[in-house]
């Protein structure tokens, strides 16, 4: 968490969490469970497992300033998802382009 570049989610303000560094822009469920909600930016999902925990899938720092563009939700709120099954797709490429940082976040809240 201590190398999370954003305070929100290195000080644990919203729950233990992880930073990943992608390869690519595929952007995977870690759990099996539903879609509980979607950022209306499409930069972030809320997952509620079957195991009865919730996750939030944050892809990159502060790219809710993007206001969507680079984003594509693959999956709709109340979907069953699986674990492992793509989420979204993240342009990388534009993120970095813009300034952010792609780093792709799982937090337990």
């Amino acid at each position: 968490m201590n190398e999370i570049p954003d305070p929100v989610f290195s000080s644990g303000q919203l729950g233990k969490c992880i930073g990943i560094l992608p390869d690519n822009g595929s952007i995977y469920s870690p759990c099996d469970g539903t879609i509980v909600s979607i950022a209306e930016t499409k930069h972030a999902v809320t997952i509620h497992s079957d195991e009865g925990e919730d996750y939030l899938v944050h892809v990159g720092i502060d790219t809710v300033k993007l206001a969507g563009k680079g984003f594509e939700v693959l999956v709709s709120e109340g979907d069953r998802i699986s674990r492992s099954q793509q989420l979204m797709k993240a342009d990388l490429a534009a993120i970095t382009q813009a300034g952010y940082s792609t780093m792709v976040i799982l937090v337990k809240l």
